[in-house]
Formats: structure tokens, C-alpha cells, sequence
């Protein structure tokens, strides 16, 4: 009696963890990309404006997924840049940031945030009181996105210099341990994404 109760623990054991597998397994299904509506594969391709002072280009993509980068083109003295990003987030969604590569060397301060759908807070600086970058030029920081649904045009832009509160400026350190000072470069360029499916 005994030795058969064990083997029905046994068997029921092993049906409840069946079970338990076959649940797992099936809960998970669907298209990562999640807001595409046909449950295919998608594929991204980000494109950057002519370069501007500070701009935008193509980092690595792959299917969904795709980067862009944040470039200084010969900003003298730069220490650091903070500006506001905007975007459809109906076909597009950030995931995270990185400073690998960064003029500004990996102790540097980077950061993004999504402060509203469709707009991103951007920092990239150096830390301390030293003087900024003599002529300035090349990867700032660098964000990442996933395509959530087809699109032919999606434009990325920086936010406007308006006061009291510009969306984009660069900050310049002339000498080091002296003030720095807040300005606003002539030319911000953004780009397009064009998701497929």
C-alpha cells in the first residue's frame, strides 16, 4: 500500500510539472516589436541629416533594433551638451543609452530619459572643473531604440534654443577651475527612421 501511494505521488508530480512546462512554454508568444499590428518581423533603418554642429547618424541596427549617435562636429573647448530629443513614439521606443566611444572617456556623466511620449532628456559631459575639448569632434553618446510599428517617416529632431528653458545647448569650459558658460551651436541636424515589415 505503501509503495504504490508513493508511486501515484510520483506520477501526479510529474503531470503537475508537465502541465506547469506546457503553460510556460505557450505563454510568451508574439512579436517582440509589440505595437505592429501584423505580428511579422520589422526591420529599421535610421538615416542622419547633413552634419551640423551637432547631429545625428546611424549607430549599429539590427532588424528592430537600431542606434543613433550623438556627434560634435569642431566645437571648441565643449565640456559637455544636455538637449531634448522629439520623436513618434507611436513606431519607435527607447531602450537604453551608452557612452562607450564618447569623446567624453568613460568617466564622463551620460544619461536619457523620457520625460513625455515622444521626447527625450539627453546629457553627455565631463566630470570636474578642467577645461573642454580643444575643436571637438565625434561620438558624444550613444541611445538605443526598438521600432514598435511601420513606418516611411519618422523625424527625430532636437528641441528648439527658445528661452528661458532651450532644449539644446552645449556647455564650453575655456580654462580650467574658470566659469563655464551655457551656448547654443548654429546648426542641430536630426534624421529619419523608415521601418518596414
Amino acid at each position: 500500500m505503501t509503495r504504490l501511494t508513493i508511486k501515484h505521488l510520483a506520477t501526479l508530480t510529474a503531470v503537475l510539472l508537465l502541465s506547469v512546462l506546457a503553460i510556460s512554454c505557450g505563454g510568451g508568444g508574439g512579436s517582440s516589436g509589440g505595437g505592429d499590428g501584423g505580428g511579422g518581423n520589422l526591420t529599421a533603418v535610421f538615416m542622419g541629416d547633413a552634419a551640423g554642429d551637432v547631429g545625428m547618424s546611424a549607430g549599429s541596427s539590427s532588424g528592430e533594433d537600431f542606434e543613433i549617435q550623438f556627434n560634435a562636429v569642431a566645437i571648441d573647448k565643449l565640456f559637455g551638451a544636455g538637449f531634448h530629443i522629439f520623436f513618434d513614439h507611436t513606431s519607435a521606443a527607447l531602450v537604453g543609452w551608452s557612452g562607450t566611444g564618447s569623446i567624453f572617456g568613460p568617466g564622463g556623466d551620460y544619461s536619457a530619459a523620457l520625460v513625455a511620449p515622444g521626447e527625450i532628456a539627453v546629457e553627455a559631459t565631463m566630470l570636474g572643473t578642467g577645461a573642454g575639448i580643444d575643436n571637438a569632434t565625434g561620438l558624444m553618446i550613444t541611445l538605443s531604440f526598438r521600432a514598435t510599428a511601420s513606418t516611411s517617416e519618422n523625424r527625430f529632431t532636437f528641441g528648439s534654443d527658445s528661452p528661458p528653458d532651450p532644449a539644446r545647448q552645449v556647455k564650453i569650459c575655456p580654462t580650467a577651475g574658470q566659469p563655464c558658460s551655457e551656448e547654443v551651436p548654429a546648426s542641430w541636424t536630426g534624421g529619419t527612421l523608415m521601418v518596414t515589415q
